[in-house]
């Protein structure tokens, strides 16, 4: 047998397809039903942006919404609405210093619209500039509603600390 790694799928890929096997097992969503939202449910720039598991962790959440297994108010939460809304303030102003925060492992299906790249997670890095609210990307990509803006910052980081191997000048 080949290993799931070594066949290239992430660790959320796995879950998103043991998902959907446990659902449609237990007959809580049909294929079909699944196949339609896939193509029919998001717009074709959403479409030919996401990946194979992407599309399918939107088509189970969208079509258990549908059929009433979960509340549109369940799924807001779990893809962090509630943390959106009460972020929605600026906290930083232009020379902060802020440590940027890992991705949180209930919303690791959502990477088409994944505003922050691996390597700065954990990373410390000086605010430049705040752009002001904006509609959150996942909601607007998925839900097809901003939700709650959140504040976006323009972050200059050292070149040292984002790559190890880095042997320049130390500058940002």
């Amino acid at each position: 047998p080949v290993e799931a790694a070594a066949a290239g799928h992430s660790f959320w890929e796995r879950q998103v397809h043991a998902l959907m096997v446990l659902l449609l097992s237990l007959q809580l969503l049909a294929a079909d039903d699944l196949r339609e939202r896939v193509v029919g449910d998001f717009s074709a720039g959403h479409f030919a942006s996401w990946g194979y598991y992407d599309r399918w962790a939107a088509a189970i959440a969208t079509a258990l919404v549908a059929n009433g297994s979960i509340q549109d108010s369940e799924l807001d939460e779990a893809m962090g609405a509630k943390v959106l809304a009460e972020a929605s303030q600026p906290r930083f102003g232009v020379g902060d210093l802020l440590c940027v925060r890992c991705d949180l492992l209930a919303s690791r299906w959502r990477k088409p619209h994944l505003q922050t790249p691996g390597n700065i997670f954990g990373a410390v890095g000086v605010v430049r500039k705040s752009h002001g609210p904006v509609g959150d990307p996942e909601f607007l990509a998925f839900r097809g509603d901003a939700y709650a803006a959140h504040p976006l910052y323009s972050i200059c980081f050292k070149q040292r600390i984002l790559w190890t191997e880095y042997d320049g000048p130390d500058s940002t």
